[in-house]
């Protein structure tokens, strides 16, 4: 933890979490950021709510260098999954916009999959991306 009250960087579904990368603690000290995606869940009724049935074994990791590009990239997996799941668009873009925001109020990084250089190694089987 960076921060002593997490809790303040919380409000309206986390909009200026990219904050903290600006605290003297953080700020240019990250190098990579890793997003561990190895049984991600999909689907939840809330925040704080695990169910298995919307968990798979998608036994990943996602590495890079810009916070936002990672958490964009797994956005958008998880919308893959939900497509693939329900059999329509279920989008996150609303749940996830403190992504966008990192990018365009924060300048943190890029949200723009259509900017993010995305290099796939490993097997191709169920990738989805």
């Amino acid at each position: 933890m960076f921060v002593e009250k997490p809790s303040a960087y919380h409000p309206d579904m986390c909009a200026d979490l990219a904050t903290i990368w600006q605290l003297p603690q953080v700020r240019g000290k990250v190098k990579l950021n890793v997003l561990v995606v190895l049984t991600p869940q999909f689907y939840t009724a809330g925040p704080h709510h695990y169910e298995r049935q919307y968990t798979w074994a998608y036994k990943g990791l996602l590495l890079s260098t810009d916070p936002v590009a990672v958490d964009a990239v797994g956005v958008k997996l998880l919308e893959q999954k939900r497509r693939a799941f329900f059999g329509e668009e279920r989008s996150l873009q609303e749940l996830a916009r403190h992504v966008r925001i990192a990018d365009e109020k924060h300048k943190l990084g890029v949200a723009d999959l259509g900017r993010i250089d995305l290099v796939k190694i490993g097997w191709e089987h169920e990738i989805l991306l």
